[in-house]
């Protein structure tokens, strides 16, 4: 499983490796502890979830991965495979997701930026960073509400989590609260106030804790009140957002970030 090669500031053992995975069946989860393969080479590495497809490799043993290098990843006990997915980046800084990352990895995958070096990704994504607050402290300030919007947004708030349809509402108010961040759409035809989305997630993760990491759409209507079409928006809304992930008829509560 050695590496011998010529000098190469690109070839050089790391512990770190931004990679695009598919899994078989189920997907792990942030924190899970697998096996890596890699050539003739395998090592335990935690998987840390950066959004969408993409996952950092925390290697426990270095390897000396290049840009497009495959990969096997398979479970530790018992042994199985799970799945598997390519390098993108060979030699990144540990981080978490965001939405700069998840923008550079995306780059990445289609082979725009296969040898760009890691730090001049940092630089461009910071100095991305400093443009877009230049950006934002240039926008106008937001218009004020309007009265029929405020008493929309009233009309949401009192809704509490079985809120009135889209149908039932002025679009013109209703997209003046979403950009003011006040309604945010949950399904195709149904907004919530952020207040009560705020409140039905904090209950959704309790439910969780009380239920061994999962809940149903049975428990979630019992737990909130509410009807079977209420709940179900709110469990795909949090699938969507990442809170949650769908396996079977159980929506499981996905483990918190840890370190990022």
């Amino acid at each position: 499983g050695d590496v011998l090669t010529v000098p190469d500031p690109g070839l050089r053992p790391t512990h770190l490796i931004d990679t695009q995975l598919a899994f078989a069946d189920r997907e792990p989860e942030h924190g899970d502890r697998v096996q890596i393969h890699h050539g003739t080479r395998e090592t335990p590495a935690r998987l840390a979830w950066l959004g969408g497809r993409f996952w950092q490799l925390r290697l426990e043993q270095p390897l000396v991965p290049a840009p497009g290098d495959r990969l096997v990843v398979r479970q530790i006990a018992p042994p199985d495979t799970l799945g598997g997915g390519r390098v993108l980046e060979a030699h990144p800084k540990k981080h978490g997701p965001s939405r700069e990352l998840l923008a550079d990895l995306e780059r990445r995958a289609r082979g725009e930026l296969t040898h760009e070096p890691s730090e001049v990704v940092g630089e461009r994504l910071r100095k991305t960073r400093v443009r877009r607050f230049e950006e934002a402290a240039r926008q106008p300030p937001p218009k004020p509400l309007s009265e029929s919007a405020h008493q929309l947004e009233q009309r949401l708030r009192d809704g509490g989590l079985e809120p009135p349809l889209d149908s039932e509402l002025d679009p013109d108010d209703l997209a003046a609260l979403r950009e003011a961040g006040s309604a945010i759409r949950v399904s195709r035809n149904l907004h919530y106030h952020r207040d009560a989305l705020a409140q039905a997630r904090e209950r959704i993760i309790a439910l969780a804790g009380r239920h061994g990491g999962a809940i149903t759409l049975a428990t979630l209507r019992d737990e909130l009140g509410t009807s079977r079409k209420f709940a179900q928006a709110l469990l795909e809304h949090f699938d969507s957002e990442k809170l949650t992930v769908r396996r079977g008829d159980e929506h499981v509560l996905r483990k918190p970030p840890r370190g990022l």
